[in-house]
């Protein structure tokens, strides 16, 4: 690795000329004051917490250069391992995962969320919405996972109080597909109780600060933390240096939406937030106290919940019976031994009670943070159905720890850290040193390591580790002392060399009775077993689950699903069981994938930039391991590989192993050599020899050099086609076997480039991966260029081989349309010689006829004529009809009879020709005799016949409804003057949409009358022709008129049945007024007036048509001048009639008594009505 003269510090500390834990720790002490937090052990990361902004130093100009170049030349950054994983992962197809290490403080959860971040830049290349939008959502899953499982801690203001391990998925492309979080043991303990100078979860504090006040009261809520005694314990710190919590909220309800959660998600879970405040400040006092809440039959020695408003709101955000709960607090149900199956409620005692509350407390906000984990898994989890890509899969779990005070979670967290540096010393320290035994290769002395096997079987082994004893225990009848637990960890341990306590060590007074001490790999950490039982037990009364499950709330429900019907016989996991369960299977997840590690160092304990504490940063070099991977890294080799994968990938780089190494004999070692020597030909080469056993000694190499390759390559190629690609040198390959000579030469080079063993090849160099890569890529290069000159070869060849057949066939239509030229040339000289025989033979025959038959001779003639002229009639109009297709033939294309051809005719067929001038241009088969002129008359009627009736069958049906009503329509109102106008305008039916109102089915008589029609009109008075606006509706049934002037229903004022409806009536002129006669109803006649003429005439052609097709009658319709009008009681019978005037803007109705203007049809009656109307009305402006 190249180092530069300028940089401070080396950047690899394989690079140590001399490898000792004070040159390490000033190296990293001289870059982390130059501000180089990151340094490389091979391709492993260390870094240093900065405790600061470290600026540029993670912006997208850095991403892009680590992105677009290789790692290998590039300086040390975190980026760099999410980029090795990246290329790993899609040019591999190789999952892999990244493991983030280092004690609480160091820096995991920040590592961990630059590397999604460069992730997320990196893999998405697409403008699809679908990619974006997962990308949003695995990126903004951490700040929701933060704010309801960190917490500040004496060490660490953002500590992660939960483990995390999040698998990101790829589609083949590299584009992200979803997501999978699994979280580890949550310190729910924590929501109870934490230490001084410390801090309860975050999601606490966000929801007092950041709400608003309306908000709060709905919750019943305040603004001030120190309320509530969850979170004011004694030294309780309620703020943070630089952050606010305000505005944090607020981030936080946002990440949620983008993640997937509802308001109303949201919203819930802020509510069992506020309930779990609540339940901390629920007061529980003895027996009988007076403020307590009444319970019907509960135990007087019970203690008492106090009423409050602390209680009242725990009950309500619950959605519970408060009395119910108030029971479930202070009483439990177990198993009464006098009767079978019987159960007895037992009143808990005042400890007891508050640990009943504070129990269910803590199960209420675990089992919440695993409802947000699991509800963010299913929005962010690839769809079903959908293939199974690769995975890069991040580690944020807790650091190792050591508290003034140990209790059960910090043995969790330090076995789970002594899982993860087992996981370290198998897969890059035993692991490689046995595979370079395996591969009988020669390496450098062995490297010694700690190896902490001995401490996780001490705690999780079957039957005999101390989770099984802790089980064991927390089994037992009766009441469980922490004394009954230390004799049995004493009696099992006492000898163990990493297990220390009071009885085997009566000389150290630092060990309490109840106290025991675990040798990790990183330190003695003393643990305090005084509540171990307990929270192992981890125990929630069966009361409580189903007072919980009674919730009204179905959140609550799906977090306690534990009803009373439901009936569990299987005995529970205890909580450090169901730890080591999942402990187990991260191991196995992990050691399916290709890893790659972060070693994060802690600089200072203070959290204080710019201040490094050597002594601190010492120990946690030592338990970390970091000098053996040195170690490890300048004795091994870099990169290995199997002879096939390694064959697959750079095949191209020698001639005698393109395309296919087998064609040509060679074995895969031999073809793994040759690739090497053409790469390299100046390389020397260590081969294994048959005879060689296991070689003595051995040391591990970090396992994530194994990656070295993926590190520092280029993006592969989907596929390599094309021919053999030259090399620099190209070594014999022909026969079965290496040659004594090949084999002396290459052992006599100075340098050991790369060694090959059994199954693998092993390079010892990055920089030999990158020259590998780089000769790859150039040899990608020139088979692009061979790959598109053969392309333009095949196109050209296809583009000249079109051209030659386009020449070959105009050559042959050339030829052909000649050879046709002469042969109708030929055939019109025939054709004139064979007519000049023809009429030769004709001549002699009608001499030799005339001599013959000089009477019948003209009579013949005449009958071959008339048979000539009719043939060429029906010929010429059987062509002209099928001309004419579809459309038909139309009268005046018709044959003629033609003045030339009359004169040989009879006089009607003169008159016919008469009749029918002719146009210059006619055709001639149309200039017919008057011998066809009869049978051309009657051919006519019956093609039009013919040409209707196919029309009519291609009619749909609706066409035809349509064809229906303007027929009536012209059959009706053709004597009205807008008519002609009409008929181009479609008919709409239900202008007012009548048929799909609300209120119309309770306005109908029959569901089955259909709406024929429905406008609004104008009811004038029979009397007085007052106006008032009505809606007009025909259906098949009746004729409705409906009030709906400012009401949200329609009023019913008339339901006239169409067998009642004797007339209409309607003018000439193109009015909107209609006259509606009826009979056996009291209003016997109505006046209405349409907008426009048109709805008249529309109205009145479906008015017809309905009545003939539902009612089988029919109505009488009158449209003239002047009509019969029964004007009610008052004027009885009379005349309407109307009269053009026009300077009337809209139609005026009044009585006219003179004589003179009424009608003379109706003199002898009351005094007519007079309907005054303009010649063109417009009463659009009336509607």
């Amino acid at each position: 690795m190249s180092v530069e003269l300028n940089e401070p510090g080396l950047r690899d500390f394989g690079l140590m000329a001399e490898v000792s834990e004070k040159l390490f720790v000033e190296n990293l002490e001289t870059r982390f004051k130059a501000n180089e937090i990151y340094t490389f052990i091979g391709h492993v990361v260390v870094a240093v917490n900065p405790y600061r902004s470290m600026g540029d130093l993670y912006s997208d100009r850095v991403i892009d250069q680590y992105r677009s170049n290789s790692s290998y030349n590039l300086p040390p950054h975190i980026y760099s391992i999410a980029d090795s994983a990246y290329r790993n992962m899609r040019d591999r197809g190789e999952d892999q995962c990244i493991l983030i290490s280092g004690e609480s403080g160091a820096g995991k959860t920040e590592a961990s969320k630059l590397i999604m971040r460069y992730i997320a830049a990196t893999s998405v290349r697409s403008d699809s919405e679908r990619i974006k939008t997962i990308r949003d959502q695995l990126l903004n899953a951490n700040p929701v996972l933060e704010a309801f499982g960190n917490a500040k801690t004496s060490r660490n203001n953002n500590s992660s109080r939960f483990g995390k391990y999040m698998d990101l998925e790829f589609d083949f492309r590299g584009s992200p597909a979803g997501g999978v979080i699994t979280q580890y043991l949550l310190e729910k303990s924590r929501v109870i109780h934490h230490a001084p100078g410390e801090r309860n979860f975050h999601k606490f504090y966000q929801l007092l600060r950041g709400s608003t006040p309306e908000r709060l009261d709905q919750l019943g809520l305040a603004n001030n933390p120190e309320q509530y005694k969850y979170l004011g314990a004694y030294g309780s710190v309620y703020s943070i240096d630089g952050v606010n919590d305000r505005l944090e909220h607020v981030a936080v309800r946002d990440a949620m939406q983008t993640v997937g959660f509802t308001a109303e998600q949201i919203d819930a879970i802020d509510q069992l937030v506020a309930a779990v405040l609540h339940l901390g400040n629920v007061e529980i006092r003895g027996p009988g106290w007076p403020q307590g809440i009444a319970l019907p039959g509960a135990d007087p020695s019970a203690a008492t919940v106090v009423d409050g408003h602390h209680f009242d709101m725990a009950a309500r955000l619950l959605g519970v019976d408060r009395t119910a709960l108030a029971f479930s607090l202070t009483h439990r149900t177990v198993k009464d031994s006098s009767r079978a199956g019987a159960d007895m409620r037992v009143g808990l005692n005042l400890k007891a009670a508050v640990n009943s509350r504070d129990a269910l407390a803590k199960a209420i906000y675990d089992r919440l943070f695993s409802h947000v984990v699991h509800t963010i898994n299913g929005n962010i989890r690839r769809d079903v159905g959908e293939p199974r890509g690769s995975v890069i899969g991040v580690l944020d779990i807790y650091g190792f720890e050591v508290l003034q005070t140990n209790s059960f979670e910090q043995f969790c967290i330090n076995y789970c850290n002594e899982k993860l540096q087992q996981l370290f010393i198998e897969r890059t320290l035993r692991e490689e040193q046995l595979e370079y035994e395996r591969e009988g290769v020669q390496w450098n002395s062995p490297v010694d390591f700690f190896d902490n096997a001995i401490i996780c079987k001490l705690i999780e082994e079957r039957k005999h580790g101390i989770i099984d004893l802790l089980d064991d225990e927390c089994l037992l009848p009766g009441e469980v002392t922490t004394g009954t637990l230390m004799a049995k960890l004493n009696m099992a341990f006492g000898e163990h060399p990493h297990f220390v306590t009071r009885a085997n060590h009566r000389s150290d007074k630092t060990l309490g009775p109840c106290d025991f001490r675990l040798k990790h790999y990183a330190g003695d950490v003393q643990y305090e077993a005084e509540l171990f039982v307990e929270k192992n037990r981890d125990t929630l009364f069966r009361d409580l689950q189903h007072c919980m499950n009674s919730s009204t709330l179905e959140i609550v429900r799906q977090l306690f699903p534990e009803g009373p019907a439901t009936v569990d016989l299987k005995r529970p996991l205890s909580a450090s069981s169901s730890f080591r369960k999942s402990m187990d299977e991260l191991m196995n997840n992990l050691l399916s994938k290709h890893p790659h590690y972060v070693r994060c160092i802690k600089p200072n304990g203070q959290q204080q930039p710019h201040m490094f504490d050597a002594e601190l940063v010492s120990h946690q070099v030592r338990y970390l391991g970091l000098l053996e991977n040195v170690r490890v890294r300048r004795a091994g080799f870099c990169f290995r590989q199997t002879f096939e994968t390694f064959v697959e990938r750079y095949k191209m780089l020698a001639p005698t192993t393109w395309p296919c190494y087998k064609k040509k004999g060679l074995t895969l070692e031999q073809a793994v050599h040759d690739i090497m020597q053409a790469a390299f030909p100046e390389s020397g080469v260590q081969l294994r020899r048959e005879s060689s056993g296991s070689t003595s000694g051995g040391a591990p190499a970090a396992n994530a050099l194994n990656s070295a390759a993926a590190d520092t390559a280029a993006e592969t190629s989907a596929a390599e086609t094309s021919a053999a690609p030259t090399a620099s040198s190209s070594p014999s390959a022909s026969s079965s076997q290496l040659g004594g000579a090949n084999l002396s030469e290459a052992a006599s080079l100075q340098k050991d480039v790369y060694v090959l063993g059994k199954t693998k090849i092993f390079i010892r160099n990055p920089s030999t991966v990158a020259d590998l890569e780089s000769q790859r890529n150039q040899s990608k290069d020139r088979m692009a260029s061979l790959i598109g000159a053969c392309a333009l070869r095949f196109v050209y060849r296809r583009r000249f081989l079109a051209m030659r057949q386009a020449a070959t066939k105009l050559a042959a239509l050339w030829r052909g349309y000649n050879d046709r030229m002469n042969y109708l040339d030929y055939r019109d000289q025939v054709i004139i010689v064979q007519a000049c025989v023809r009429g030769t033979l004709a001549r002699i025959k009608f001499r030799r006829m005339q001599r013959s038959f000089p009477k019948h001779a003209a009579t013949y003639l005449q009958q071959q004529y008339r048979l000539r002229w009719r043939r060429r009639f029906l010929l010429a109009l059987a062509a002209e009809v099928a001309a004419a297709g579809p459309a038909g033939l139309k009268k005046e294309h018709w044959p003629l009879v033609t003045p030339r051809s009359a004169s040989l005719g009879s006089t009607r067929s003169q008159s016919v020709a008469a009749q029918q001038p002719v146009h210059p241009d006619t055709p001639a088969w149309r200039l017919l005799s008057p011998l066809v002129a009869d049978c051309s008359a009657l051919l006519y009627p019956m093609y039009r016949r013919q040409q209707l009736a196919l029309y009519r069958r291609q009619l749909s049906p609706e066409r035809r409804r349509v064809l229906e009503l303007k027929l009536e329509a012209s059959n009706l109102m053709s004597k009205r003057t807008d008519y002609p106008s009409s008929v181009a305008r479609p008919f709409v039916g239900d202008f007012l949409n009548v048929a799909t109102s609300p209120w119309w089915s309770s306005i109908v008589d029959s569901e089955h009358e259909s709406v024929l029609f429905s406008h609004r009109v104008q009811k004038r008075h029979r009397s007085n022709f007052k106006a008032v606006n009505r809606d007009l509706v025909l259906t098949s049934e009746n004729l409705y008129v409906l009030n709906r002037d400012g009401r949200a229903n329609a009023k019913l004022n008339a339901r006239i049945p169409l067998s009642n409806v004797t007339g209409v009536g309607a003018s000439l002129d193109s009015d909107g007024v209609l006259l509606v006669h009826v009979k056996n109803m009291p209003k016997l006649d109505y006046i209405f007036v349409m907008a426009e003429g048109f709805n008249v005439i529309e109205f009145c052609s479906r008015l017809s048509l309905a009545s003939r097709t539902y009612s089988s009658y029919n109505i009488l319709f009158k449209i003239a001048t002047t009509h019969e009008y029964n004007a009610g009681v008052k004027y009885g019978p009379c005349s309407f009639g109307f009269f053009n005037e026009t300077n009337t803007p809209d139609p005026v109705f009044k009585r006219d008594s003179s004589s003179a203007t009424a009608p003379s049809d109706v003199s002898a009656r009351p005094a007519p009505i007079r309907c005054l109307i303009q010649s063109s009305p417009d009463l659009s402006s009336t509607f």
